[in-house]
């Protein structure tokens, strides 16, 4: 198995939930991890929705674990917990982690949370099995010397013995034999090339945040209503019907917002595709489709209960030719697939955001097999629960869905601006009917610093403004160069509005600056130990020599402080880097544009999804931890290594574009 990722800034990433940061630490361990799901499950789709659960369950309850030094175990864990779940084979765990992972005893012991000698007894138990040996002298110690880590007395003794006893070297050799077709049998495992790229492009779905716009009931008279019947008469005659029975729907307020633009101007139309089961009735309302997102509006209807379902998009969802049906190369552009609309009763609203459908396509084979019960607070994180059995009620639901793909608006640009001393070019706005994209790029080696991420306040024209999708976080574009990075930045859909110009109001740069800084540990002194750093007092304020080695790092949150956080390295007592070093749990605090704090473990990102003020999380406190990567000495530090910094900067440019 591979050692964990030690680059300080992935774990960093993956610290704050940052789930591309998880994706390259899973991409890494694939063939590892693939091969043990393998070795339970026997097939490469539910092997991939392995991977899928196991990824979420990660960036969900990492904060759990925040104080668990060891990270890969713990998602190990988490993958044979899983494989289990879904099998019937009766396969001994100490002998999978062991012999196609490649763990120690020791490893195999915590992660199995069983004793060393249990494991032991595993292992020996089922080699016995396998190999068909049934008893001998000292088979108790076969396994323990065949990995070589019998005591030297024992393995002489045990030599003497081999030397005149016939059928104990054939008990050995059965032994041995059967250990190496257990490892022989992983390494044959075949590792689809691309298998993990459906899984990312799932994965990177995120829930937007659900509008909280109630609007009030008109009551509609009786001569309205007959003027209405007129002028439903005047509008199919004039080929506005469509225009006029949704305007109608929307004054009865029967429908989401955006679903009433799409049905409005032709683009969906009501396909009311209903299925019964078990109780509970599933419509499948209007599905539009764009090269961004493929969007599917449903509702669900409990017959027998006053209890609302929804679809978990995680748990009993299955997609006929998934990777036929949808573009595998597209990004998602949603936080979250489901997202939930407006509801009450026994009545549930929803839509699923997906991949874009592929060119070929023509229907979504849509088979859903669970529902799952809709808690009061509509936040995701608050009613979707992924592995809370209890919660769903089960049936089987089976749709094809026509769609077709609609086409998108394009207006070139040039516009060139500075950001923060970054050259920067906006090269086309697209307007598709269910997001607004911008372009831009910017060239590599005009920067002083690492780009991250270019956030937007929103898209204003006279009739709206179109605020940021998915936390506003851009998307890189294929076709770049080396000397430049192209992006793409996600807003509400202003296709319908059709716009002459429009404002770009640009939020905040976050960026990474390599600078290169070190101070020495002395353990000779005594602790805490400090020094400047920007402008800032740092304190070491211990280090605990073991295996790991752990240094605990402190800095106060001061007004003007030039750095959110710090990469560190552990240097040796001759200030090389012969170890491995990673920060294993930090405390920090989020302050927001107008200095307002806010502790980060209560911070709600679903409340704020619609505020695009994003708080900066400056580091407080962090524990380092350090071990050799080339023996199992303790490590003692000598020196402290600065890498670089992560800061941010607020803008307040406005660009305005002409769109012609």
């Amino acid at each position: 198995m591979i050692i964990a990722e030690t680059d300080p800034v992935l774990i960093k990433m993956i610290r704050e939930k940052d789930m591309g940061a998880i994706i390259n630490w899973f991409d890494h361990r694939k063939d590892d991890l693939y091969k043990f799901a393998w070795t339970y499950l026997k097939n490469s789709e539910d092997i991939q929705d392995v991977f899928y659960q196991i990824m979420l369950k990660v960036q969900t309850d990492f904060r759990k674990q925040k104080k668990n030094p060891d990270f890969e175990k713990w998602v190990i864990g988490l993958f044979l917990e899983e494989c289990k779940r879904r099998t019937q084979a009766d396969l001994d765990d100490a002998l999978v982690l062991t012999y196609v992972l490649g763990l120690s005893q020791n490893e195999v012991s915590e992660i199995l949370g069983i004793s060393g000698e249990a494991v032991q007894a595993r292992l020996h138990k089922g080699i016995q099995r396998l190999s068909g040996v049934k008893e001998g002298h000292y088979l108790e110690k076969f396994i323990d010397y065949l990995s070589r880590s019998l005591n030297r007395p024992e393995k002489i003794e045990l030599e003497i013995h081999l030397h005149t006893c016939q059928s104990c070297q054939t008990s050995l050799a059965s032994f041995q034999n059967t250990i190496y077709s257990l490892i022989e049998g992983a390494e044959a495992i075949q590792v689809p090339e691309e298998f993990l790229e459906p899984v990312i492009a799932n994965v990177m779905k995120i829930e937007e945040a659900k509008r909280k716009k109630r609007k009030k009931r008109t009551n509609i008279g009786v001569g309205i209503a007959s003027s209405f019947i007129v002028l439903l008469l005047i509008a199919y005659v004039t080929n506005g019907f469509a225009y006029m029975y949704y305007s109608w729907l929307d004054w009865q307020d029967k429908e989401d917002e955006q679903l009433l633009s799409f049905l409005k101007s032709g683009i969906g139309e009501p396909l009311n595709l209903i299925q019964e089961s078990n109780g509970v009735k599933l419509t499948i309302k209007s599905a539009v489709a764009d090269e961004f997102q493929t969007l599917i509006y449903y509702e669900v209807e409990n017959l027998e209960g006053e209890e609302q379902y929804g679809i978990n998009f995680w748990n009993g969802v299955y997609f006929e030719d998934e990777f036929g049906t949808f573009d595998q190369q597209a990004y998602p552009i949603n936080h979250l697939s489901v997202q939930p609309l407006e509801s009450e009763g026994a009545i549930f609203k929803g839509k699923l955001s997906l991949l874009p459908i592929s060119a070929d396509a023509k229907t979504i084979k849509l088979n859903i097999s669970r529902l799952q019960k809709i808690k009061e607070n509509l936040e995701m994180e608050a009613w979707m629960d992924l592995y809370d059995e209890t919660s769903y009620t089960v049936g089987n639901w089976r749709f094809e869905i026509p769609i077709k793909m609609q086409d998108s608006t394009e207006y070139p640009i040039d516009e060139k601006i500075t950001v923060d001393g970054i050259p920067m070019e906006f090269t086309k706005l697209i307007m598709a009917p269910t997001a607004t994209v911008l372009q831009y790029s910017f060239e590599l080696n005009t920067m002083d610093r690492n780009f991250n991420q270019l956030f937007f306040e929103g898209i204003e024209t006279k009739a709206k403004t179109a605020k940021p999708i998915g936390y506003g976080w851009n998307f890189p574009v294929d076709g770049g160069t080396n000397d430049s990075y192209t992006f793409q930045s996600i807003f509400d859909s202003l296709y319908f509005d059709k716009p002459k110009e429009a404002l770009v109001r640009l939020n905040s740069l976050s960026y990474y600056i390599n600078d290169l800084f070190i101070v020495d540990v002395d353990m000779n002194q005594a602790f805490p130990q400090t020094f400047e750093y920007l402008g800032s007092e740092i304190s070491i304020d211990k280090v605990e020599l073991g295996l790991p080695t752990t240094i605990e790092v402190s800095t106060e949150l001061t007004e003007g402080r030039k750095f959110e956080s710090i990469d560190f390295e552990v240097l040796g007592q001759n200030k090389t880097s012969a170890m491995s070093s990673g920060i294993s749990n930090m405390e920090g605090v989020l302050v927001d544009r107008a200095g307002k704090k806010y502790d980060p473990y209560e911070y709600n990102y679903f409340a704020n999804m619609d505020l695009i003020d994003q708080p900066r999380h400056y580091q407080t406190k962090v524990l380092i931890e350090a071990y050799s990567e080339v023996s199992a000495e303790e490590i003692i530090p000598g020196s402290l290594q600065i890498n670089g910094y992560q800061s941010t900067t607020y803008l307040d440019e406005v660009i305005h574009f002409d769109l012609k």
